[in-house]
């Protein structure tokens, strides 16, 4: 008996040690991915498009956020925000950016809240960040008089996104590439994979209390899912069956939660968030459909 006490206080502490890892690793994005490109690239991609670049700034309870603002040089069918996956910044959207702007949209490509150049070292999965993509929503209709509002993000600002859309009814139309449907059910898949089972679940439990009690924050209310049936808006969700980061059942849920409001287009043999770098025809095609069809 004795030593399965001392066994099972171990695993109790090494769970407990592990968690705390696991739970700063989370919602800390490490400074060496903070870093942005010279700004002569983004500002080629804004020439070859025929559009300029500027710089944007907004406070959301007095974190600094900052953007890059692609305008085109002519025609005005709205503005199109931004959002990038964990650990990235606004430079994995240069090219996003640079096939919309072409085609006159403005485009705003915010660093997450965390990540790039903007402040706030806590990040939280959408609990947070949905206040700082509503307030960029302020910034295009206020400083930049976009009357259309559309978005689009990946991955982790897919997830974002959708979160916000149950909150926001401003955007017509959005595009939301290899969202999680839920934060919990990645958060134990992932760490399962990499410690096994059955221990990892103690991890877990034990990540998901230290951010309770150490911030504040219950990473579990992240959960796209529970508020889909809640959205009115055109959602394009673009999911590859190849996914090996996110799995495409993620995006089959959200589908079948609001199969009135979400369309889901597998592309085959696409790694994560890669559609427009593998297939960019197609996934540009695609796109402006949707776009074009949520403004008429």
């Amino acid at each position: 008996m004795l030593r399965i006490a001392v066994i099972l206080g171990v695993l109790a502490v090494v769970s407990a040690a592990a968690g705390i890892f696991l739970a700063e690793s989370a919602v800390h994005v490490y400074r060496s991915l903070r870093w942005l490109p010279p700004r002569d690239v983004p500002e080629g991609v804004a020439r070859a498009a025929g559009a300029s670049l500027r710089d944007a700034e907004i406070r959301v309870d007095g974190v600094p956020l900052r953007a890059w603002v692609y305008v085109p040089g002519s025609g005005n069918k709205g503005a199109v925000l931004m959002l990038q996956g964990l650990g990235a910044s606004r430079q994995h959207l240069i090219g996003h950016a640079g096939m919309l702007v072409k085609h006159g949209y403005t485009v705003i490509t915010p660093d997450n809240r965390g990540h790039g150049e903007s402040g706030g070292g806590l990040f939280t999965y959408g609990l947070r960040e949905t206040a700082d993509v509503r307030a960029w929503l302020n910034y295009a209709r206020e400083d930049l008089k976009a009357d259309r509002l559309f978005a689009l993000g990946e991955s982790m600002g897919a997830a974002i996104l959708l979160q916000t859309l149950a909150v926001d009814q401003r955007i017509r139309a959005a595009v939301a590439e290899a969202p999680f449907a839920r934060f919990e059910d990645i958060a134990r898949a992932r760490t399962g994979e990499r410690l096994g089972i059955p221990i990892h679940w103690p991890v877990v439990e034990s990540a998901f209390l230290y951010t309770r009690l150490r911030y504040g924050v219950d990473l579990k209310l992240a959960d796209p899912l529970a508020v889909s049936p809640r959205l009115s808006v055109p959602v394009l969700l673009i999911h590859s069956p190849a996914d090996a980061n996110i799995p495409v059942s993620h995006s089959r849920r959200l589908r079948e939660s609001n199969p009135r409001w979400f369309e889901l287009w597998e592309p085959a043999g696409i790694e994560h968030t890669q559609t427009a770098a593998q297939i960019p025809r197609e996934f540009e095609r695609r796109v402006l459909e949707h776009f074009e069809k949520a403004s008429k």
